[in-house]
């Protein structure tokens, strides 16, 4: 059985403390209130990103402006689902900037996104080398709440061959799919 952490207002709390520059409560909610999930996810953004302040300055500089346009989009959309608004908001206006065909001088505009993503993720490095949040501040008063696995595996085959056949019944499929993982 599957057992999700879902975020407790106080968990919720203590992670906009320690991460003021982020909208911490829009991005958890993008992944169903699940605090471990979220702060996983940002884990994975910081791994995968620790070079991407040289590897967005090597672009501008070798002008490999479609590279750079699409790590500026891929990081805009990752940032945002994740809360990470600095880091959105840069990729955004190099994102636009390349796409104007504003390529002249696109120096401050990467280090704008350079320094935002850099910053984030140290920013992130902090709380991942933190203790884990004790259960009480992570679970709900409901607490956790098990999931019948066998209903799901059900729901995924179904979903899978919907999708195969390109069935617009696949969509009510996955929301049946969220409802049974829900909380």
């Amino acid at each position: 059985n599957h057992l999700t952490t879902s975020a407790a207002p106080e968990g919720i709390a203590i992670l906009e403390q320690l991460l003021p520059a982020v909208s911490v409560r829009k991005a958890i909610a993008r992944v169903g209130n699940n605090l471990a999930s979220y702060t996983h996810l940002l884990g994975t953004f910081a791994r995968r990103h620790h070079d991407t302040e040289s590897k967005l300055r090597n672009l501008a500089l070798g002008e490999h402006f479609d590279k750079l346009c699409l790590e500026a989009h891929n990081l805009k959309g990752e940032a945002g689902n994740l809360g990470l608004e600095d880091v959105q908001n840069a990729a955004a206006q190099l994102e636009q900037r390349i796409k104007s065909g504003t390529t002249t001088d696109l120096r401050s505009a990467v280090a704008d996104l350079a320094v935002a993503c850099a910053s984030a993720v140290e920013l992130i490095a902090t709380i991942q080398k933190m203790p884990p949040f004790p259960p009480e501040k992570l679970n709900t008063t409901m607490g956790v709440r098990q999931i019948d696995t066998g209903k799901i595996r059900q729901l995924l085959a179904r979903l899978q061959e919907q999708l195969r056949s390109k069935d617009l019944d696949a969509r009510r499929t996955a929301l049946e799919i969220d409802e049974q993982a829900r909380g």
